[in-house]
């Protein structure tokens, strides 16, 4: 043990206390990407929060059943008091989510529960939500043809002396097909759900982004004290001691900078948190706080120890097979055509399955959460073709400045073949993380243009729109006040309602059974036989209905209900005509009349008018009202607030790149200390270095900017293949000039900084210490 420690002090530590400053860039190239790591993890613990509030609690209690309605906010009261009477319930409790439209941004929870139920209520956590008793049932969410309000969800208590598993099976029975039951579930709006699952790519992004900075920095450290380690083991030591003292130093490393990824990481995670909320949630009586999860803190240590001995052992585990080879400090010494062959092709297939499934989301065949992966093989597409192509374009730029300059091309030339993996996945980091950063910001610029021209091309340029709501707001709310009898205003209406699901909800429209309203809302050939069908009580579905049910134009099929499934025949398969921010594309269209009120109890969400028509007398106070030039205005705030937090994540990752790439650029200098000392020997100035520095930056600079370029437009395309099912419309893939240009002057400035550094530390005032180091 004593030798161990021994050779463990003077192979491996001593080294670090001669280079300060590449144990420095080791600590920070961790820390950096620990803290990446963290943040997303916090943000998305964060974004589901304020909805596992009273629902999750309640439930880890372990005393209370769910009762939700298979139409959002539409459980009924007697269904609600027929409960209390089955076999085991000892108590019920109701509760309505009222989303407040013309009181304010403020979310209200009226409750109505028997005195057993209330106390594990009460000790629940309602978050910012105010709670009130309920004085008039009347006024909740509503009301059926006879009065009878309805309900958002229903908590059930089981009776001490009963088994809770047979209540939840009598309760099923009782329910049938009008209401779904089980433990208490968070209720998260369809707009958040659409946040949640691309906020999922985004942390996968993160945590990819941050492991390749990590690992890439120690690397690189590693790979240049590679001859002692070789030293070492030629003297004797056991190639099987050297390597684990080597994952010992990037062990400790990684530990240390995991400890200070710890406080970054929760600075970095509550700007993403109060940018996410602030620009999502705002006015939707939700607030968004940072939720520290300890796992995500005390996971950092660990992970910045796991990837430190990971890079480490993998910088030193092939040169340490030839040990002798490494003697007189030839590092890594890999030359582009050594890379795999493969690595290109298979790029270039993961980029093609991501385009499949991206559009086979935005039609519908497959699930939303299939973005996800695609998000995410796109980028290691792009990555793998970046490893491919950046290492020989930059030797061929090399050799196109060997005859104007050669020394310095030199250099440059042979610090490419040095490390030709490690240059190619800084410049695919760098393109990667500032693509996916202005393609968001870009869409933000694009889509209020599209909603423009589709409210002009069914509205004119004098139409008019009365909404609920603002754009992008997450609460599903009516122009009516709850209860009211609602007649048919002047315009074209519309009405909404909501089948929840965690994964793909689906809107209930209710329109006019006219060609008029049928040509406003709806994209359809023949909007005279589409309303006379509507009118005879069948339904059009969009596409993205279509493909999700698995049914044509004929067949029947079964649709959630209040009163249980109601079969109805398909008539025609349509696509959204009036663009506006549903966030979802997959809608049943139906006849606005007495049995779609009995089905489903639509609220009435906006009204169209056309430039001849009278803006809806009918629409209540407070209501949202837009002309042309409005709508554009509100559209830009309202996606702008939903887009440009991710546009921010991929900035805060470009910086994290950025240092990544300052890391690679001042490492490849020190790591070269024993050659630049011998050229100063000979004659050389330290000129020469600073133009090979210089050439570096320029070489990465440019190979990052084409990268960049690649990924915008990739990341623009794939959200715009996607956009139907995401947001209910198709946003045109076309690129944002200003996104675009913001996008590559913050890349090459940020470059320019990273190579400030380097280029400082060229300077060697005496060589005579390097010449003896190692």
């Amino acid at each position: 043990m004593g030798s161990w420690l021994i050779q463990l002090r003077r192979i491996h530590l001593r080294g670090w206390r001669a280079a300060p400053l590449a144990l420095a860039s080791a600590v920070g190239g961790i820390t950096i990407g620990t803290a990446l790591v963290v943040a997303t993890q916090l943000l998305t613990a964060s974004l589901s929060a304020p909805f596992d509030s009273l629902p999750a609690r309640a439930g880890a209690l372990g005393e209370l059943i769910e009762v939700r309605p298979v139409v959002a906010d539409r459980l009924g009261d007697r269904l609600v008091d027929s409960l209390s009477r089955v076999s085991g319930v000892d108590g019920v409790a109701r509760l309505a989510v009222q989303p407040s439209v013309h009181g304010g941004p403020t979310l209200r929870l009226a409750l109505r529960a028997d005195p057993s139920v209330l106390p594990a209520l009460t000790e629940a956590s309602l978050g910012e939500a105010r709670v009130d008793p309920v004085a008039d049932p009347a006024t909740l969410n509503g009301s059926n043809a006879a009065g009878e309000p309805y309900w958002s969800v229903a908590y059930v208590r089981p009776a001490s002396a009963v088994d809770r598993d047979r209540v939840v099976a009598a309760l099923a029975s009782a329910l049938g097909d009008r209401a779904e039951v089980g433990d208490p579930a968070p209720v998260i709006p369809p707009s958040i759900v659409t946040v949640r699952d691309a906020l999922s790519s985004l942390a996968a992004g993160g945590v990819f982004i941050g492991a390749l900075i990590a690992i890439n920095t120690l690397v690189l450290v590693i790979g240049a004290r590679v001859p002692t380690y070789a030293t070492a083991a030629v003297l004797g030591v056991t190639r099987r001691r050297v390597l684990g003292g080597v994952a010992l130093e990037g062990a400790a490393i990684g530990l240390i900078g995991g400890l200070l990824a710890i406080p970054v990481g929760l600075g970095l995670g509550a700007v993403l948190v109060d940018r996410f909320g602030e620009s999502i949630l705002a006015g939707s009586g939700v607030d968004l706080h940072l939720v520290v999860a300890p796992i995500a803190l005390l996971g950092a240590p660990s992970t910045g120890a796991l990837l430190g001995a990971a890079a480490t052992v993998l910088a030193a585990r092939r040169p340490l097979r030839r040990p002798l080879d490494q003697l007189g400090g030839v590092v890594d010494r890999t030359r582009p055509a050594a890379l795999p062959g493969w690595i290109a092709p298979v790029g270039a297939a993961l980029i093609a399955v991501a385009t499949g499934l991206m559009a086979a989301v935005g039609s519908g065949r497959v699930t939303v959460k299939a973005s996800q992966v695609a998000l995410v093989w796109g980028a290691l597409g792009l990555a793998a073709v970046g490893v491919w192509a950046v290492p020989r374009a930059a030797l061929a730029v090399t050799a196109a400045l060997d005859g104007r300059s050669p020394a310095p091309a030199r250099l440059v030339a042979a610090e490419v073949r040095r490390v030709p993996m490690r240059l190619a996945v800084v410049v695919s980091t760098l393109g990667l993380a500032a693509g996916m950063a202005a393609a968001f910001a870009g869409l933000a610029e694009l889509a209020p243009s599209t909603l423009a021209n589709s409210f002009e091309h069914r509205l004119g340029a004098g139409g008019r729109l009365v909404a609920a709501a603002r754009p992008w707001d997450p609460r599903f709310a009516s122009l009516a006040p709850p209860g009211a009898e609602v007649a048919a205003p002047e315009g074209q209406p519309r009405w909404r309602a909501l089948l929840p699901s965690a994964t793909e909800p689906r809107l209930i429209i209710a329109i006019d059974a006219e060609p008029t309203s049928v040509a406003v809302h709806l994209r359809a050939d023949d909007p005279t036989s589409v309303a006379a069908a509507l009118a005879d009580g069948q339904v059009a579905l969009t596409s993205i209905a279509a493909h999700r049910l698995g049914v044509g134009v004929g067949d029947v099929v079964e649709v959630p209900a209040i009163d249980g499934p109601a079969s109805v025949r398909v008539a025609a398969v349509v696509e959204v005509g009036l663009a506006d921010d549903s966030t979802i594309g997959d809608w049943v269209v139906v006849a606005h009349d007495a049995a779609t009120q009995r089905r489903w109890a639509p609220s009435l969400e906006l009204v169209a008018t056309d430039a001849m028509t009278a803006p809806a007398p009918a629409a209540a106070a407070g209501a949202h009202r837009y002309d042309r030039a409005g709508y554009r205005r509100a559209t830009a705030d309202g996606i702008g607030r939903y887009f440009h937090p991710f546009a921010l994540t991929g900035w805060i990752y470009l910086a994290a790149a950025i240092v990544a790439a300052g890391n690679f650029l001042l490492l490849g200098v020190l790591a070269r200390a024993r050659e630049r000392a011998t050229l100063v020997v000979l004659g050389a100035d330290v000129a020469t270095d600073r133009r090979a520095v210089v050439w570096q930056a320029l070489i990465t600079a440019a190979l990052a900017l084409a990268m960049y370029l690649v990924s915008v437009v990739a990341f623009t395309g794939w959200l715009a293949l996607s956009s139907r099912a995401f947001y209910g419309f198709q946003l045109q893939p076309a690129l944002s000039l200003r996104a675009t240009l913001v996008g590559a002057v913050v890349l090459l400035d940020g470059v320019f900084l990273a190579s400030i550094r380097p280029w400082l530390a060229t300077t060697i005032p005496d060589a005579g210490p390097a010449l003896r180091a190692e």
